[in-house]
């Protein structure tokens, strides 16, 4: 995602499983953004940020950060997002 796509099939064939079935709960989440215009979510599931979405690139994959699911919102991170 830090190159701004991810590919689901290049992510199936390297790990095995579908990327869509295995993030389907952050492919949910990420459909606000894509309201937004922030990225793009093909049939297959592969992800492109936009150009636009590239200035919230680190909140797009937070959504991906199993250490931030669940995590109350008073205790402290290493960083934050504007």
């Amino acid at each position: 995602m830090c190159q701004g796509a991810v590919s689901a099939s290049e992510h199936a064939s390297r790990f095995g499983h579908a990327f869509g079935a295995r993030f389907a709960s952050e492919l949910a989440r990420l459909r606000a953004f894509a309201e937004d215009g922030l990225v793009e979510i093909a049939a297959d599931a592969s992800l492109r940020v936009t150009p636009t979405g590239r200035l919230v690139l680190r909140n797009l994959a937070m959504v991906f950060d199993a250490y931030l699911e669940g995590a109350p919102a008073d205790r402290a991170r290493f960083s934050q997002t504007l």
